[in-house]
């Protein structure tokens, strides 16, 4: 027995309805149909109240009403075949969205009803009840589009020919007569932020001037800075019927992707010629970094400052890394290889752990510039060498006069260390903290120039079984361990006072004066006598 692949044309026909995404194809399969054509404007006229749509355009017009009801059949001529690659299918969604059609073209007509043209009736094409002034007239009544002044923005935004609906022209921003397009080896494309350096949002890909994805029209229509792309149809194909995306979407991704990476790269050439190191560097660097060119870099005598981080304030496990790093300048090779700025790399501190935290004050204390090596491209000169905090022992010790307490906080409950200073020992290199404690192997070291408790949040990050930070409790363990350190340091009552006279602002008229002061013993108010 021998068999053959047929086809249902009744079961063909009656599905064909569910093949296109959304009733918005209707729109653009006229508007695709029109720019075949040869047409040079598209009028469209809806009237929403009584579901009338009207398409007119003044392209060649139809030599063959027969080829518009041929599915899957093309009438077009070679040329658009061999660009366009129509389906033939397009017409028929006019026939799944509409009740009555209506055609007038070349001096020629053809009028019926959808559900007998779905029927396969015969149909008349007779001589048109008007004059043929050059224009193709298509007449749709039950038609319903919803939000069409939104639909139809969204679609000609990157369509080659004008169009206007209700008579008014619609904005086509993304057309390629409206925008600076270069060719390329994927199509036509438009970098945003080719002058300025800015990054662009995001890609908006067209086909035969439609956006692909229909998931993202919104977002393209809502966002400027767009790198936009005209893709060449010739070397792309999207899926039928409605051309919505692109056919092996992902690994045509990757070549749109690596296109638009190659002209991006030979733009940041030409401008790294013509531009001062630091100005290249400042204008294009998120642009290379968001492409993955920052190798652009690698040649100039400056390591960008957008991969340089100092530490400019007290790390803690309270706050995220970026509250206490600042960025430097540009760093110029000569003042690296000389010694004056001292490199390291910043991806320990991601940790932000006990050992993280006496690389942060290491770092810190001896001045580093931290490297993010992420920022950099391999090769870079900077990357030479470059310390690994991670990698390099380190050690704590608590130096001069030692006494030691008990501190028990809301989140911190350890000893703590009084001392002279700390001294850090990290790979080679030693530095010594007098202003700062240090949270170090369970201890908190606390030197005698540190006057606050901001180590306790070294010690715990406040937050509770549901991640919410505790600020009373961070505050109140803060102030506690301040007054106790301060307590434990003074033997007598002398010391004591001088302690907490140490921060008190210089008043012009307090200065050189000498004062009796009785503290009662009830905690009530102080008397002060001047004695000078």
């Amino acid at each position: 027995m021998k068999i053959k692949l047929m086809v249902n044309e009744a079961g063909a026909i009656r599905n064909g309805r569910f093949a296109f995404t959304d009733k918005l194809a209707l729109l653009g399969e006229l508007l695709q149909n029109a720019r075949r054509a040869g047409a040079t404007f598209i009028n469209v006229d809806f009237d929403a109240e009584h579901g009338r749509l009207v398409v007119t355009d003044n392209g060649c017009g139809i030599s063959d009403f027969q080829a518009l009801l041929h599915l899957n059949a093309s009438g077009w001529d070679e040329a658009v075949m061999a660009k366009d690659q129509p389906f033939g299918l397009g017409f028929s969604k006019v026939l799944y969205s509409s009740r009555h059609v209506h055609i007038t073209s070349r001096g020629k007509q053809l009028s019926f009803n959808c559900e007998e043209a779905l029927s396969q009736a015969e149909m008349e094409v007779t001589d048109s009840d008007v004059p043929d002034d050059g224009l193709t007239v298509l007449r749709l009544e039950g038609v319903d589009i919803p939000d069409i002044k939104v639909a139809i923005a969204r679609y000609v935004r990157g369509f080659p020919i004008e169009v206007a609906l209700n008579g008014v022209p619609l904005p086509r921003e993304h057309a390629e007569d409206q925008m600076d397009f270069v060719d390329t080896s994927i199509g036509r494309v438009h970098l945003a932020g080719r002058d300025s350096g800015q990054p662009s949002s995001g890609v908006a890909l067209y086909i035969q001037g439609q956006l692909l994805s229909r998931s993202s029209k919104d977002y393209y229509c809502m966002h400027d800075g767009l790198d936009v792309v005209h893709l060449d149809s010739s070397k792309f194909q999207a899926r039928m019927p409605d051309r919505a995306e692109l056919i092996d979407a992902n690994e045509q991704l990757v070549k749109i992707t690596g296109a638009i990476r190659d002209e991006w790269r030979s733009h940041l050439l030409a401008m790294k010629a013509k531009l001062d190191p630091g100005a290249f560097i400042d204008r294009f660097f998120d642009v290379a970094h968001r492409h993955g060119l920052l190798d652009v870099f690698n040649d100039l005598a400056l390591l960008p400052k957008q991969a340089c981080s100092v530490i400019s304030r007290y790390p803690t496990l309270v706050n995220e890394m970026e509250v206490y790093l600042d960025t430097p300048s540009h760093l110029s090779q000569e003042a690296v290889t000389s010694g004056a700025s001292r490199l390291a790399c910043l991806v320990w501190f991601h940790r932000r752990d006990e050992e993280s935290s006496i690389s942060a004050m290491y770092a810190r204390a001896a001045g580093l510039t931290l490297v993010d090596p992420s920022r950099v491209a391999p090769g870079h000169w900077a990357l030479q060498g470059l310390r690994q905090l991670e990698d390099e022992p380190a050690t704590a010790t608590p130096t001069g006069e030692l006494k030691t307490f008990w501190f028990s906080g809301h989140h911190v409950s350890c000893e703590v260390v009084l001392c002279d200073s700390i001294r850090i020992d990290h790979g080679t290199d030693t530095v010594l903290l007098s202003d700062d404690a240090l949270f170090w192997e369970g201890r908190i070291l606390y030197p005698k120039g540190c006057t606050d408790g901001q180590v306790v949040e070294q010690v715990s990050n406040y937050c509770d079984e549901h991640d919410r930070f505790d600020e009373t409790a961070c505050e109140e363990d803060f102030a506690n361990l301040a007054k106790q350190a301060l307590l434990w340091r003074c033997p007598d009552p002398a010391s004591m006072l001088a302690a907490l006279l140490r921060d008190l602002p210089e008043y012009p008229t307090l200065l050189g004066k000498r004062f009796m002061v009785t503290l009662p013993s009830d905690r009530g108010q102080c008397v002060v006598e001047q004695v000078s």
